[in-house]
């Protein structure tokens, strides 16, 4: 366990013990459920992708270099602020913790943080923090997502697959890589965090989707 003020984070093998410091019995619960969904699902192919290869391309390396990291953001009644307010701190020790890594492993760092105080049948709320946060870590070379067990975006490769839904809501934070143009293009403030970093050196397939969206 890594622990930094009143924010823990985990690993897989961490959570599968009976007695998990700092977590309830539910809390455990939540967290092996999205260990088993990142297992399940993320790191296997899946018919309906419309691409070849794992439905996250970084998952099964992350989970082998023991560079992924799960939390519970716990705080029953609390106003969104003190969740975003988390967050900003959680991006700050992950931008530290990537210091630490060497330039290979980088990309392999991630977090998937539960809020088991979101209702999972009424995700606006989960929408509502990911929203306040998404500019502020973009512009950091970061990407936070949302995920839970409604969400209808659409897979980038087949409008019919969903991607996003996970067992419980959450939001994963990892780094910024050249293939996350698509997920940054209905803001141009995102948009130009992207090509600030990458501009200079698109790889071919970005610069091919650019170009055909032009």
């Amino acid at each position: 366990m890594l622990a930094r003020g009143d924010l823990s984070l985990y690993t897989p093998a961490e959570i599968s013990v009976d007695d998990v410091p700092g977590l309830t019995i539910d809390q455990v619960v939540v967290l092996r459920d999205i260990h088993q969904w990142i297992v399940q699902f993320l790191t296997t192919s899946n018919p309906d992708l419309g691409r070849n290869g794992p439905v996250c391309p970084y998952a099964r390396s992350a989970l082998d270099h023991e560079t992924f990291y799960l939390a519970c953001l716990a705080a029953p009644g609390a106003d969104d602020d003190l969740f975003v307010d988390r967050f900003h701190a959680l991006g700050d020790w992950y931008v530290d913790l990537l210091d630490t890594l060497p330039p290979d492993v980088k990309a392999q760092l991630a977090f998937a943080v539960s809020l088991p105080d979101i209702d999972p049948d009424d995700t606006s709320r989960l929408l509502a923090i990911h929203a306040r946060l998404k500019t502020s870590f973009v512009t950091r070379g970061l990407m936070i997502g949302q995920f839970h067990p409604r969400c209808d975006e659409p897979g980038l490769w087949n409008n019919d697959f969903r991607p996003l839904r996970a067992p419980r809501p959450l939001l994963a934070v990892r780094q910024m890589v050249s293939s996350d143009l698509p997920f940054l293009l209905r803001d141009p403030t995102h948009t130009d965090s992207y090509f600030d970093r990458f501009g200079p050196e698109l790889p071919a397939h970005v610069q091919l989707y650019v170009d055909t969206r032009a």
